[in-house]
């Protein structure tokens, strides 16, 4: 990971990144409901923690299909369908940062502008 101060990086604990790289190396899927049980690790930690095992390289995609199971991409076309989701995902947060940032002025009055830095 390039940029250590990444707010996934600030949230996820070392351990559990590690614990969660083994287990995805090994071959195993987590499922999201099992995530406490199993490593109690709660779930915006998991979460951070996925990131930055993604950020590290590590092709870990999920899969909604499957009850929300996170696993290694088997294939390239695995983890580029899923990289299409994430742009997918990526697009529609600009496009409702664009209308926040347009409406904003209506909302606040012309007066107060949003000093918002993309």
């Amino acid at each position: 990971m390039t940029d250590r101060r990444h707010w996934a990086a600030r949230r996820a604990h070392e351990a559990d990144v590690d614990a969660l790289r083994a287990a995805f190396e090994s071959g195993r899927a987590i499922a999201r409901a099992e995530v406490w049980e199993r490593y109690r690790i709660g779930d915006r930690k998991f979460r951070a923690a996925v990131t930055v095992l993604r950020l590290s390289g590590l092709p870990v995609i999920a899969e909604s299909s499957e009850g929300s199971t996170y696993r290694l991409a088997r294939a390239p076309a695995e983890l580029e369908a899923f990289l299409g989701e994430l742009r997918s995902r990526a697009r529609s947060l600009e496009e409702q940062i664009r209308a926040l940032e347009a409406h904003a002025p209506a909302h606040f009055g012309q007066a107060e502008q949003l000093a918002i830095a993309i």
